[in-house]
């Protein structure tokens, strides 16, 4: 109970650290709407221009669902949240590994306040783009919405231990900011981030669908779209857990052999 109290006030604390710079932090909120408006622009012109009701399966109204559910799932993504990389770097971590917490858990704890922090900031603007687009957004049965929002805490949970991996490979290869800013984009087109996978040719759509990414942005679109059938939904949550296990061995076995090899010399 007393270690939980001390996360919760991590937690707290460093949500309250966050917010301190509220109008930066909304800034960076509000910019990121411009992608949605312009991704609304550009896709009612390519479904009104070229005359079809549908691509791959995907209306129009559906087309502009999916952005806006990917919109939420961006706040649900730690890729701003994890400093881990920046702490080997500087020898920050030294003091880190020094207290009397898990050091790991810290990590999870102050991503998850960042992700709380951007997803009520987002609210008010989420709410502005329902106004604005209302007659093009689906609105999913009570199975559905759950099971996306099953979905978002996987994809949650498979960002938080990619990433976690990804920012430990600093022990072994050196700064890696440069290699996570590149991976981050590499991700969120691998992910169904920038558009729908499914508008993809069949044979790269195919290849894609094999790797993890798909479960942080495709994946919980779809699920909530209705997209994904029974038997697919399935498969598709007990690869994302199976995903999260694989990338948190992967962090546990890179943290521990770069920690043996530490030296905190930082810049």
């Amino acid at each position: 109970m007393n270690l939980m109290k001390k996360y919760l006030k991590y937690f707290l604390t460093n949500f309250h650290e966050e917010a301190t710079y509220k109008a930066d932090f909304i800034f960076y909120i509000g910019s990121e709407v411009v992608f949605f408006v312009v991704f609304y622009f550009i896709w009612t012109n390519v479904y009104a221009k070229g005359g079809v009701t549908d691509i791959s399966t995907f209306s129009l109204s559906a087309t502009i669902t999916y952005y806006f559910l990917t919109s939420l799932l961006f706040r649900l993504n730690p890729k701003q949240a994890i400093y881990l990389n920046r702490s080997i770097w500087n020898g920050e971590l030294t003091n880190e590994i020094s207290k009397p917490y898990s050091v790991t858990l810290i990590y999870i704890v102050s991503s998850l306040s960042l992700m709380a922090l951007e997803m009520i900031a987002y609210l008010p603007f989420a709410a502005i783009i329902l106004i604005f687009v209302s007659k093009y957004i689906i609105f999913a049965s009570v199975v559905n919405l759950l099971l996306f929002l099953a979905s978002a805490v996987l994809a949650s949970l498979l960002g938080i231990t990619l990433y976690l991996f990804l920012h430990s490979l600093c022990f072994h290869f050196g700064d890696q900011d440069a290699n996570l800013t590149l991976i981050d984009y590499l991700i969120s087109f691998l992910g169904g981030a920038l558009f729908p996978l499914r508008f993809l040719p069949v044979n790269l759509y195919q290849a894609f669908s094999y790797l993890p990414f798909k479960f942080l942005f495709d994946f919980p679109a779809n699920v909530y779209l209705g997209k994904v059938s029974s038997s697919d939904l399935r498969i598709g949550f007990t690869e994302a857990f199976l995903w999260i296990l694989i990338f948190s061995a992967l962090y546990y076995f890179s943290f521990q052999s770069g920690l043996k090899k530490y030296a905190a010399v930082g810049r």
